[in-house]
């Protein structure tokens, strides 16, 4: 006869059990077993002894595979030992009628499609931006806390630069400080100074103009007092007032010869250390004798800069001879630094032999002179970076080389994890070109070696920096004789 208190649903072999259909015969069981008599009030034989009734759950249709009396957890089978006469369940399978009470896993359905790829990101890094203040450019930070650094914005007078790295969680650096970016403008100009230092870019005060610095840096050269630039500085607004004209004084006649130079040479400054007072016609001829050599500042600097002169209000003839022995060189461009874990940066450009700022009557180059731009400097090395084990490393590349004639080579790049420093490039000389610095390894990734600094108007290897010009006309006239060597764009 059926069992009053339970009526399965047979599954039928291979069929698809919902959770719902299961659920649903489990609550039927466990009504099913509210319904039977306590255990204590079956009394069996004369004696009354109890019989009790045990749960077991398997994993196998004889209940041998994963057995338990204890939770079910994801079993699929449930064994029942009934018309027992110990409270304790059986600890044997055999003792217990099996009966499955979770189906079968169905089949796997069809693949869904890939999804789109998400952006690689690094686990546990922040980005901190420090700070300082300097008026040239601060030294390449290095180290967790850059010497002289803050993380909010100091205040004071000089410009503020700005540099970032990655920092890990336990607040270690993941990666090299960036190059350092200027972020806010020089002060105000001030009256010149001569005990201090200036640099590039900064205005001053003087004798009634606005002037700013055109080199690097300058202490104790003071800008003109007049309408005109010298080597140093170049004019924002000239001294003086308007009034009634003075009498011209007579026209300026001279050849002025030139003297050796480490970091080039200004006409006009030259001129006005002759008596030239910027106030009357000029008929200059500035010469470069045998044994003489007028090279550019390094890392780019103008050899011959003509100056500015007074071409609206007097007829200016000036003209440029470089004789037998003599030699005029534009200066070498800077190596480019090498890349921390990424490309590195560019050479700077060479400089030009001859910087027009008004026309030229001539320039003669005699048999024997020589008249070169420089050589541009080489790019630097790059670096590489990979992710290993949740930790960044980074290789890093060699300095560039320095151009001819004096090129300085550049630094190379760090490493991030161990922080060792690429070599650096060589400088520039006038018989060899400044070379590249050897890359840093680290965690398998290589670090370029820098390349080479440029030959004599030639471009830095790497495609670094351009060359320097011969002449650089600036649309100003120049007739050139050249019975000797020119190097470079005349142009």
């Amino acid at each position: 006869m059926p069992n009053p208190y339970y009526n399965p649903n047979n599954l039928v072999a291979s069929a698809l059990a919902r959770a719902a259909d299961v659920n649903r015969e489990l609550e039927k069981i466990k009504q099913a077993f509210a319904k039977l008599p306590e255990p204590a009030t079956i009394p069996i034989g004369s004696e009354g002894t109890p019989r009790y009734i045990h749960i077991a759950f398997a994993d196998s249709a004889d209940g041998t595979a994963n057995f338990t009396t204890g939770s079910q957890g994801a079993r699929a089978y449930m064994g029942l030992e009934t018309n027992s006469t110990s409270e304790t369940p059986s600890a044997f399978a055999e003792d217990y009628t099996w009966v499955r009470i979770r189906g079968a896993d169905g089949e796997d359905g069809e693949p869904g499609g890939d999804g789109l790829p998400g952006s690689d990101g690094l686990d546990g890094v922040r980005v901190e931006i420090r700070y300082i203040r300097s008026f040239p450019e601060p030294d390449p930070a290095v180290g967790r806390t850059p010497a002289g650094t803050s993380t909010t914005r100091p205040s004071g007078v000089p410009p503020l630069w700005q540099t970032s790295a990655l920092i890990n969680a336990d607040d270690t650096l993941a990666s090299a400080w960036e190059d350092w970016e200027r972020i806010s403008v020089f002060p105000p100009p001030t009256a010149y100074d001569p005990t201090i230092t200036y640099y590039g870019g900064m205005q001053a005060l003087h004798e009634g103009g606005t002037y700013i610095l055109i080199v690097g840096s300058s202490t104790g050269n003071a800008p003109t007092g007049t309408a005109q630039a010298n080597s140093y500085w170049d004019v924002i607004a000239a001294p003086g007032a308007d009034g009634n004209p003075a009498t011209p004084p007579s026209a300026f006649t001279a050849t002025i010869d030139l003297t050796n130079s480490s970091t080039g040479a200004n006409l006009r400054a030259l001129a006005d250390a002759a008596g030239y007072t910027g106030h009357s016609d000029a008929t200059i001829t500035f010469r470069v004798p045998a044994s003489v050599t007028i090279n550019g500042a390094p890392n780019g600097g103008i050899a011959i800069d003509t100056g500015t002169w007074p071409t609206s209000s007097y007829t200016i003839a000036l003209s440029v001879q470089v004789m037998n022995g003599g030699v005029v060189n534009g200066g070498g461009g800077a190596g480019g630094r090498g890349g921390s874990g990424r490309a590195g940066t560019k050479g700077g450009a060479g400089g030009d032999a001859i910087y027009q700022r008004v026309a030229l009557a001539g320039v003669t180059v005699d048999s024997g002179g020589i008249l070169r731009g420089g050589g541009g400097g080489g790019t630097g090395g790059a670096g590489s970076q990979t992710v290993s084990g949740g930790e960044l490393y980074g290789s890093a590349g060699g300095g560039g080389g320095g151009g001819r004639p004096n090129g300085a080579g550049a630094a190379g790049g760090t490493t991030f994890a161990t922080f060792t420093m690429a070599s650096s490039g060589t400088a520039g000389t006038p018989t060899s070109n400044g070379a590249g610095g050897a890359g840093a390894n680290e965690a398998g990734q290589t670090g370029g070696t820098g390349y080479n600094g440029g030959m004599f108007a030639a471009v830095g290897g790497g495609s670094g920096g351009a060359a320097g010009f011969a002449i650089r006309r600036n649309g100003y006239s120049s007739p050139v004789t050249n019975n000797g060597t020119v190097s470079g764009t005349v142009g």
